[in-house]
């Protein structure tokens, strides 16, 4: 035991010698303030050089140092100081500097290496008392080494390197910098065996220092990006000098050739033949550096080894994040900031960064590693531009044909497994990766991803689907479990919802299971389940990815359950299928019979379209839903078609009952019916859901006029039923009024010349018919020349129709020659369609009479509308006035009499159209100048309030200036004090109305302004007091009741809690009405008004009383709070 503690003792001795030479070797010495006037360059070599003297006279001075550097010592003296340990030549104080670095460490290694192995062959400690790792170091020492380390990388590895390749002392942070005078970039000058000869013992100590844990962590650590830079650049230059010596030694001898190439004519003759016998080092040094066993030279063919070995063993040390950060830290080497530098990375290197980061992403939870390493939680603008540059990162790495499909497989699964995780803290930003990943790769490899990623994805959709001949299902009955389909929803709406942009062609792979995911929002659509709105959403983007006309063709095939034949997708639900609640609150999938399934249609017909409104109302397509309207219309003419032909051909026909049809039979007639139904039903829902949104343009609105029309004609030319062509006239002469307000240019028409053109055949047999309402005939005789001018002549044409009505009217008793006589007059569709319609004198005039005349003020054109014959006109002028009051535009600064003059006279209006917006003009109008509006509106209501008898104004006039005045207070706000008298005055002359819903209009009122005087209050309190007391314990009807007891309600709430203050001699008189209120009135509205009230009162008086405790903390600086 004491011989082994002493041998340990000595150990520890000798390590402490060798770390104190290295940190003489590696500590900056004093220099003069002459030498630090030179260049950084001279600066440093002359450092460096000192710190080697200051070595020697060290070793010189110690003999224990001597001895442990017994195969050194002769480099190491002064004589012998710019003798190369490695060759037999001479080497700079830089290179000189590096190798006495290397053996330092190397004996350092060697002794921790020992102390690890010997203390894992004797692990004996003593009883709680905890043992140090095998070879720790203290902290002085690991920053003298972490210090050499870095000597020897910036002046032993980065010289040696490519241009390019690794990472540049310029673009380090640390004590790295102060190297960067480098006395020549000699990186292009050197030949692939002397970059080898050079980097081999540096790149071989720190593999060797991966052995040892506390050696390891700080390569690992701090240099894991040089280690590999370096095993890559060792890997690349001996390959490349095996093919050089290989190629000059199979081509003729040349003096050219023998002249460019030193380093392979160094090499002895018998070494030329195999590639282990191409030595690295000529020289027979002892060290063990520049051997790669005890006894064994390097070669070529060995170094290529150790370098693969050391780059998988590196890789598995370190952590997947680390060695991801480190690769992309090197994928992106060489790009200098400065402008001047400009070093492209060699392509062997991206190669081999490439290749290597593929195998690593390629290990498990890799690719979830590398998006968490390159995407960062935000939600700016540029956030699908940083997913889409991670996504093109992981599909551009380099593969071959026997490792695509390895690596396209590996990779899927992780991104399977990534949105398939139930974990509640996966971002969006993660999976917006993870679907720009997939269709970066489906663009790639479109046929091994659909091997790969959607067919298993779609699996438990397709299995249930009615491209799936035989439903295969579990003795359960169980086709698909709730938790499988849940699972396959969840990563559904994952990639295809929140991974993907709006117009990503992605989506449009969910046309496959785009039928089985609307049967499960149908399903799922009366309940809480979650899977809802996530099968929502996955149809409503499918649709919204497709074109129009493909939309539509998938709404009609999932609203019928029929297939159309364009559409090359979209299977339904499996007819055998049946989807019930599970026990979780999801979905499972079950086998059903045929005869149930048809049993559960029937009662469900209109589900789907109640399900597929829902759906639309989230797809944001502009011309979808008119495109699907015009669609349905015609849909309705077929039907309308078929039914009544098969009424006229069953009409002599014998039809047989429906117990006597086959079973084949009466599954086809229930389908057509249910199609019928469906399409009738969606149409009925379009139209009121949307309402006048179906036809968004002009174009629409002729395609819905002539849809309407073809079904009319084709009505009346096969059916005689009087109730059928009632309801066809009644359709055609609201779609004639829309094809009006097209061409009397209330909508844009645009080129619809063709269109226009294919309505006149549909026109003449509609105004010829005589089956056809009168009405309908003068319309379509009127619109045949507006279709054939475009609508040019139709200002004439109205006069025309106007000298009609009125000569008709005088000439009423005139036969019908005459009338026949003017029909042919007035027939002008001959002439007017051969005519051109090029003249610029109609084109102006009809421009006139179309459109509104821009120089007119938006006054102007509200003071005419307000002369306009039609309610609506004049509602929106009156709407028109009161948006420029509240804008307080400069047009109504000087004319506030004449908009008070026109608010009150259409105050008293009997349509609500109009006397609300003259309202909300009296409040606006009281905003801008209330001096003059208080009080025109508080005597208008005393006028109307004063009246006794006959001449009593009627309770809604009096209702209508009430809430003007309301209105008018609100928006006075804490000005209302200023107008107290003359509103309260007013508003208590209204309380003694007779009609009961007055009184308690103006008591509501009284409470608005009570609630905004507050403390203003005071002096009339009295008054308003008794005024409710009176009304609260005298009126016979139960609404002014209410009303005052909400008045006392309002008053208190406003107050607050200066009740006390302001109601201080009234305060028991409202208590005891209150409370002889809820105990008394027989009416329980106005106990419950009280009781509010009452409720108000306590929680004011409980705040007082019963203040909570706070606390606070006063701080006095010299004597002043």
């Amino acid at each position: 035991m004491e011989s082994s503690h002493e041998t340990e003792h000595s150990t520890v001795l000798k390590l402490s010698r060798l770390f104190t030479a290295l940190h003489t070797l590696t500590t900056p010495g004093a220099t003069s303030p002459s030498d630090r006037e030179d260049g950084s360059s001279t600066l440093i070599d002359k450092m460096l050089e000192e710190n080697l003297h200051t070595l020697s006279d060290a070793i010189e001075r110690s003999a224990e140092l001597q001895e442990d550097l017994h195969d050194v010592v002769d480099h190491v003296a002064l004589k012998h100081s710019h003798r190369s340990l490695l060759r037999p030549q001479q080497v700079n104080v830089r290179e000189k500097h590096v190798e006495l670095c290397l053996c330092l460490l190397y004996k350092i290694h060697k002794i921790l290496d020992a102390l690890v192995n010997s203390r894992n062959t004797s692990s004996s400690s003593r009883p709680g008392v905890p043992q140090l790792e095998p070879g720790a170091l203290s902290a002085p020492q690991i920053k003298t080494l972490s210090s050499s380390l870095q000597f020897i990388v910036v002046l032993g590895i980065c010289p040696y390197l490519s241009p390019g390749a690794g990472i540049p002392v310029s673009q380090r942070l640390g004590p790295g910098q102060i190297l960067l005078a480098s006395p020549c970039d000699y990186g292009t000058e050197l030949t692939h065996l002397t970059r080898v000869q050079s980097l081999l013992p540096p790149t071989k100590l720190m593999c060797d220092m991966l052995n040892v844990p506390s050696l390891r962590d700080i390569v690992i650590n701090h240099h894991l990006h040089d280690l590999l830079s370096a095993l890559f650049q060792l890997r690349f230059s001996t390959k490349s000098a095996q093919d050089q010596i290989a190629k000059s030694h199979n081509a003729p001898k040349q003096k050219d050739l023998v002249s460019t190439e030193p380093e392979i004519n160094s090499l002895p003759e018998n070494n030329i033949g195999e590639k282990s016998e191409l030595f690295v080092y000529q020289t027979t040094s002892s060290s063990q550096l520049f051997l790669y066993s005890a006894e064994k030279p390097w070669t070529l063919f060995l170094v290529r080894e150790h370098c693969n070995r050391y780059i998988d063993l590196a890789v598995r040390l370190s952590s997947t994040p680390h060695v991801l950060k480190t690769l992309m830290m090197l994928s992106g080497a060489g790009k200098s900031n400065s402008v001047s530098v400009k070093v492209k990375t060699p392509a062997w290197y991206k190669r081999t960064v490439a290749g290597l980061l593929r195998d690593v992403l390629m290990v498990p939870n890799g690719v979830q590693h590398l998006i968490a390493l390159l995407v960062a939680e935000s939600h700016g603008g540029h956030e699908w531009q940083k997913c889409k540059a991670v996504a093109q990162v992981i599909a551009q790495l380099p593969t071959n044909q026997n490792n695509v499909e390895q690596f396209y497989k590996s990779v899927t699964n992780q991104l399977i497994a990534i949105i398939q995780s139930r974990s509640d803290a996966l971002s969006p930003s993660t999976v917006m990766v993870v679907g720009a990943t997939v269709l970066e790769l489906s663009s790639r490899q479109p046929d091994l991803m659909e091997t790969l990623c959607f067919t298993p994805l779609f699996e438990p959709l397709i299995r249930i689907s009615s491209s799936t001949e035989t439903v295969n299902c579990s003795e359960s009955n169980t086709v698909v479990p709730e938790s499988v389909l849940t699972c396959c929803i969840e990563c559904l709406h994952r990639l295809y919802v929140i991974g993907q942009e709006p117009q990503s062609p992605l989506r449009a792979g969910l046309g496959r299971v785009t039928g089985i995911l609307f049967a499960l929002f149908v399903a799922t659509r009366g309940s809480v389940s979650p899977l809802r709105s996530k099968c929502r959403d996955l149809v409503s983007v499918y649709i919204g990815s497709c074109q129009s006309s493909e939309a539509v063709v998938c709404i009609l095939t999932l609203a019928t359950g029929v297939k159309d034949s364009s559409l090359d997708a979209c299977p339904v639900l499996h007819t055998e299928v049946s989807l019930e609640v599970g026990q979780s609150g999801g979905i499972q999938a079950v086998k059903q019979d045929q005869i149930q399934s048809q049993e559960k249609c029937v009662d469900s017909w209109t589900q789907p379209v109640e399900a597929l409104m829902d759906i639309l109302k989230t797809v944001e397509v502009d011309s979808l839903i008119p495109q699907l309207f015009l669609c349905l219309l015609q849909k309705l003419t077929s039907i309308v078609k078929s039914e009544v032909l098969a009424v006229t051909s069953a009409t002599g026909d014998i039809v047989l009952p429906t117990r006597l049809l086959s079973s084949t039979q009466k599954v086809f007639q229930l389908a057509e019916l249910r199609e019928k139904v469906c399409l009738v039903s969606l149409l009925a829902s379009v139209g009121e859901t949307y309402g006048d949104g179906v036809v968004s343009n002009g174009r629409h609105v002729i395609e819905f006029a002539k849809a309407t029309l073809e079904r009319c004609v084709q009505i009346c030319q096969t059916s005689q039923d009087d109730e059928t062509m009632n309801f066809e006239w009644e359709t055609v002469s609201m779609a004639m009024g829309l094809l009006t307000a097209v061409l009397s240019a209330g909508i844009e028409v645009g080129d619809q010349s063709k269109l226009l053109d294919e309505l006149l055949p549909l026109m003449n047999f509609i105004s010829e018919s005589e089956a056809a309402d009168a009405r309908v005939r003068e319309m379509a005789d009127d619109l045949k020349v507006a279709v054939a001018t475009k609508g040019l002549v139709w200002a004439e044409l109205s006069q025309m129709k106007q000298q009609a009505s009125q000569s008709k009217q005088e000439h009423q008793e005139q036969d019908s020659s005459k009338t026949k006589q003017g029909a042919k007059e007035k027939n002008l569709i001959e002439v007017l369609s051969e005519t051109t319609l090029d003249d610029e004198d109609t084109k102006e005039k009809t421009s006139k009479l179309t459109r509104v005349d821009p120089s007119r003020s938006r006054l102007e054109q509200a003071l005419q509308e307000l002369c306009d014959p039609l309610l609506p006109v004049r509602g929106h002028g009156l709407i028109a006035l009161a948006r420029l009051v509240e804008e307080r535009s400069p047009e109504v600064k000087d004319k506030q009499e004449i908009l008070l003059k026109v608010f009150l006279e259409n105050l008293t209006h009997s349509d609500s159209y109009i006397y609300l917006a003259a309202v909300n003009g009296l409040a606006a109008l009281s905003d801008l100048c209330p001096d003059q509006v208080i009080p025109c509106l508080t005597s208008e209501l005393r006028s109307k309030c004063g009246g006794s008898g006959s001449d009593k104004t009627p309770g809604d006039l009096v209702l209508k200036v009430g809430e003007a005045v309301v209105k008018a207070t609100r928006r006075l706000g804490e000005v209302t004090p200023k107008y107290r008298d003359i509103l309260l005055s007013s508003v208590l002359c209204g309380c003694r109305h007779d009609d009961a819903l007055t009184r308690a209009s103006c008591l509501s009122g009284l409470a608005e302004v009570c609630q905004l005087l507050r403390f203003a209050l005071g002096p009339v309190l009295y008054e308003v007091v008794t005024c409710c007391r009176d009304v609260i314990s005298s009126d016979p009807d139960p609404e002014p009741r209410k009303a005052a007891a909400m008045t006392f309600t309002l008053i208190l709430r406003g107050l607050g809690k200066d009740t006390i203050m302001a109601l201080d001699s009234v305060l028991l008189e409202v208590y005891r009405i209150l409370k002889r209120a809820v105990t008394q009135d027989p009416e329980e509205g106005v106990r419950v008004q009280a009781a509010l009230a009452l409720q108000e009162l306590d929680g004011t008086m409980r705040e007082l009383l019963f203040a909570k405790p706070e606390l606070s903390k006063k701080i006095s600086i010299l004597g002043l709070q």
